[in-house]
Order: C-alpha cells, then sequence, then structure tokens
C-alpha cells in the first residue's frame, strides 16, 4: 500500500489490512463468462464454493479492513471489478 509511504502521519507506523471480500476460481470464471460471452472461459459450476457480494464464508477466516478506510478515506474497489480491470489489461495478450 503506498499510502503508508506519502502519508506517514496518517499511517504513524501502523499496519493496515487490504482485503475488501473473499472470492475463489470459479467466482473469477463466473465474472468472466458474464461479460465475456464471445470467449471460450472454462464455465465449471457457476455459484459453486463463494458467496454473493464475495463475504467471507461463516465460521471461516474474516477480516476487517475498516481501519485502512477510514485512514485513507477510499472505499475498496469491488471484486469484480478487479477481476475485470485484470482481464481487460491482459486483453493485448491475446
Amino acid at each position: 500500500m503506498v499510502f503508508g509511504v506519502v502519508h506517514p502521519e496518517i499511517a504513524n507506523r501502523q499496519r493496515y489490512i487490504a482485503c475488501s471480500g473473499w472470492a475463489n476460481g470459479q467466482a473469477i470464471a463466473d465474472i468472466l463468462n458474464k461479460h465475456y460471452k464471445d470467449r471460450n472461459i472454462a464455465v465449471g459450476t457457476p455459484g459453486e464454493g463463494y458467496k454473493p457480494g464475495w463475504v467471507f464464508p461463516e465460521g471461516g477466516i474474516s477480516i476487517d479492513s475498516s481501519k485502512a478506510v477510514k485512514a485513507t478515506g477510499r472505499q475498496w474497489i469491488p471484486y469484480d471489478k478487479c477481476v475485470l480491470d485484470a482481464a481487460k489489461s491482459f486483453e493485448t495478450l491475446l
């Protein structure tokens, strides 16, 4: 996170967790298949292994990154947008 270097007076040697949610490979396939219908992307088992909204599974690990949101004043980029932004950056390599 560049924030700590650029704003040392706010970061004050603190540690920040950069995480907005949880998903798996199936979630990535579902996102890509929804937005890239003309591509040959493995379908797998749609909707399996992750929860809507990319929330952490119950009974498993849970991460609270609100400290970073509060310090930076910025919300996280949604998981599906991150996946699509990454895919778009790779399009030139196809």
